[in-house]
């Protein structure tokens, strides 16, 4: 189900999972970029990133976004992953063949304290969502999940 879109992305849900894919975008320019990233961090805090939310977790599917972000894409990503942190909300991201790209996530994923993590698949970040616990309420997902590829 559509729920959000810009001009470089698409958030979607799936399976209990808000799914945000992006995409690159020559024509747009750095700063534009950076402004479809708050818009897209907005929208998902503002629907997803909520207490008692319905939704289990967050995929940023990044496989055909661009290799590399700058530093104000960085800053607004930092603070989304801090929020999610601090609602104990799951992060998948999703990379695609950048070196750099996976670094740059690797690093926001370590640095953000919560359950963030970079997958080169999205049957391992689902899996991932199903082995990780999400609240004493919800349902266990499939024991013997493989841990996400480092």
């Amino acid at each position: 189900m559509k729920l959000s879109e810009g001009d470089n992305h698409l958030i979607s849900a799936r399976q209990g999972l808000a799914i945000c894919q992006v995409w690159t975008r020559p024509d747009l320019s750095a700063e534009q970029g950076a402004k479809n990233a708050r818009q897209m961090s907005e929208y998902l805090e503002r629907h997803v990133l909520q207490p008692r939310s319905p939704y289990r977790g967050v995929i940023f599917d990044l496989r055909r976004g661009p290799p590399v972000f700058g530093p104000k894409t960085r800053e607004t990503l930092a603070g989304f992953f801090a929020t999610a942190a601090r609602l104990d909300i799951g992060i998948a991201v999703l990379v695609g063949d950048s070196p750099i790209q996976v670094l740059q996530f690797r690093n926001l994923c370590r640095d953000s304290g919560g359950r963030a993590d970079v997958f080169d698949n999205e049957a391992d970040a689902v899996r991932w969502f199903g082995a990780a616990p999400v609240s004493p309420f919800a349902s266990q997902g499939p024991k013997g999940s493989k841990n996400p590829p480092r």
